[in-house]
C-alpha cells in the first residue's frame, strides 16, 4: 500500500515541517510515498528515507561505485565502519538543518555518479525521477506514483497463467480525472519479448484491470490526498472516475522519430490512447 499512517502524516506536517518544506521547495528532489515511509530521490538515487522513528542514507554513496557493487564491500568491517561513521554524522543534521544535509548528501551522490560508468539501471532510475518532476503540474498526465508493484498479497494479485508473477507498472498518473496506469517503452526494441507489449497487457488485465472492488482506485485517492496535504500536488486535482485505464507511452531512442512505427505495433484497442514522452520528459497526449 502506498500510504502513511495518520500519526506519521501529523509528524511530517508538524515537527518535521521544516524538513518537508525543504524537500517540496527543492526542484531537484522527488518525494514519493511508500508503505509506511517516504523516499526522497535525487538524480535517480535515494538521498533520504524518512521513517516514523528514523532517517536513512545509504553510506555506500561514500564508496567507489566499482567497489560498491562487489560482494566484499559490505562484508569488510573496516570499510563499513568508516562509511557508517560518515553517514551518521550526516544524519545528525536532521531534522534541524535540512538545507545542509541535502547540500552534503548531494555532493556525495554527485561525486559517486561521476565515477560511475553508464549503467542502464542507473540511467533508468534517473529518467524516472525526471518524469515525476516534469509532470507535477501543467501537464496532460500528473504523475502520482512510480514503479507500482502488485504484490502476491494484494487483493488484486496476479491471477493469470504465468507463475510467480509480481507485475510492476512504470507510472501511475491522473489524466482527465481518471487514474491512468502507464507502461513506458523506450525504443521499438522494448515492444517485444517477455517484457513487451503483450505480457504487460496480460499483467494489467489480471491485476488492476480485474479489480472490480475498486480497491486500487481507493488506494490512489488516499495517496493523492496525502501528497496534496504535503504540498507535493495541486490541491484542486481530483480523481472523478471509478475505473482506471491502461495505456502505453513511447520514448524515442537516439533522436529517432518512431512513434508511428510504435503505434503500428500496438493492438487496435490501445492505439488511440497511446501517448508520447517528449524531450522535456513531459507525458503528452499527442506527439
Amino acid at each position: 500500500m502506498r500510504q502513511l499512517s495518520s500519526r506519521f502524516v501529523k509528524t511530517l506536517t508538524g515537527e518535521l515541517k521544516n524538513l518537508l518544506d525543504c524537500i517540496v521547495q527543492d526542484k531537484e528532489l522527488d518525494m514519493q510515498i511508500r508503505d509506511g515511509y517516504v523516499n526522497v530521490y535525487y538524480h535517480g538515487g535515494n538521498i533520504l528515507r524518512i521513517k516514523p522513528r528514523s532517517f536513512e542514507f545509504d553510506e555506500m554513496y561514500y564508496n567507489d561505485p566499482s567497489v560498491m557493487r562487489s560482494t566484499y564491500a559490505r562484508k569488510d568491517a573496516i570499510i563499513h565502519k568508516q562509511l557508517s561513521a560518515r553517514r551518521d554524522e550526516l544524519i545528525k543534521l536532521l531534522p534541524n538543518n535540512p538545507q545542509e544535509y541535502f547540500r552534503q548528501a548531494k555532493a556525495a551522490m554527485d561525486e559517486w555518479a561521476e565515477k560511475l560508468s553508464d549503467i542502464a539501471e542507473y540511467e533508468e532510475k534517473k529518467e524516472q525521477q525526471q518524469i515525476a518532476l516534469a509532470n507535477r503540474c501543467e501537464t496532460d498526465y500528473v504523475v502520482l506514483d512510480l514503479e507500482y508493484a502488485v504484490s502476491r498479497n494484494s487483493a488484486f494479485a496476479y491471477n493469470g497463467d504465468k507463475k510467480k508473477v509480481v507485475p510492476r507498472f512504470d507510472i501511475i498518473a491522473i489524466g482527465n480525472g481518471q487514474i491512468v496506469v502507464i507502461e513506458l517503452k523506450k525504443g521499438l526494441g522494448a515492444t517485444e519479448g517477455v517484457s513487451g507489449i503483450g505480457p504487460h497487457i496480460d499483467c494489467y488485465d489480471h491485476t488492476i484491470g480485474g479489480d472490480n472492488g475498486g480497491l486500487f482506485v481507493k488506494e490512489m485517492r488516499e495517496l493523492l490526498a496525502q501528497k496534496q496535504e504535503f504540498g507535493l500536488l495541486d490541491s484542486k486535482l481530483k480523481i472523478t472516475k471509478e475505473r482506471p485505464k491502461f495505456i502505453f507511452a513511447f520514448s524515442d531512442e537516439d533522436g529517432k522519430d518512431e512513434f508511428g512505427k510504435f503505434l503500428d505495433r500496438l493492438p487496435e484497442a490501445y492505439k488511440a490512447s497511446a501517448i508520447y514522452l517528449d524531450k522535456n520528459h513531459k507525458l503528452v497526449s499527442k506527439k
